[in-house]
Formats: C-alpha cells, sequence, structure tokens
C-alpha cells in the first residue's frame, strides 16, 4: 500500500484560488504603476515623455486628451512636412494640428518632450 498526500476537489479548488488571487493582485499593482505613471498633475521623467516628432499612433495615445483621432491628425500632419523636418519645436507647435487648440497644448506640457535644439521657426 503507497503512502502518501492524498488531495480532494477542495485542496484543487484552494490552490486555484490562491494562484487566481496572485494574479489578481498582480494584474491590479501593474496596472495601478501604469497609471500613476501617466496621470495628470504628475510631471514624467524626462526619459518618460514622449516626442511629438518620433512617437508612433500608440505612444501619443498615452498622452491625456489624445485618442486614437488627435494621435492620427498629428501623424498626418508630420508626414505632411516630411521625414527630415522636425514638425514641433515646443508644445504650441501641436496647435498647428487641426482639433488641437490651446487648452489641450496645456494639459500635454509636462508629458512632452522635444529631441534637439529648441529653434524659433
Amino acid at each position: 500500500m503507497t503512502q502518501g498526500r492524498q488531495f480532494g476537489m477542495k485542496s484543487y479548488v484552494r490552490a486555484g484560488l490562491i494562484l487566481e488571487g496572485v494574479a489578481v493582485v498582480l494584474v491590479v499593482w501593474l496596472e495601478i504603476g501604469r497609471h500613476l505613471a501617466l496621470s495628470p498633475g504628475r510631471p514624467l521623467a524626462i526619459a518618460q515623455r514622449i516626442d511629438p516628432n518620433t512617437a508612433c499612433a500608440a505612444s501619443l495615445e498615452r498622452l491625456p486628451n489624445v485618442g486614437p483621432q488627435r494621435a492620427g491628425a498629428i501623424l498626418a500632419y508630420r508626414s505632411r512636412l516630411g521625414a527630415n523636418e522636425r514638425a514641433f519645436h515646443r508644445p504650441e507647435d501641436l496647435q498647428k494640428v487641426p482639433g488641437i487648440g490651446p487648452k489641450t497644448v496645456e494639459s500635454l506640457q509636462s508629458w512632452l518632450s522635444f529631441a534637439g535644439p529648441e529653434t524659433d521657426p
């Protein structure tokens, strides 16, 4: 006769709930961390800021008040200027994009980075 533990269904259910609980805690923790990294009033570190001259649509959509439509408008404006020219030198330059006004620019200022020299167009 073999000696050993035999696990009933209750043991498996408890183990499953514990593992599921750990997974839920991990997902919640990651989501809180993501939210804190991009929350209004909390400036981002330079490495976390987004350069509207080089960012892809998904990165632009991480910005507050920028959804798929505004991100697409930024990309379209950038593409009209060509790959060799920087479209944006400072936050106010985003007002050249249809659908972006002074209030939107004000809400984005602490989230943006402009790589390269600052120049007045």
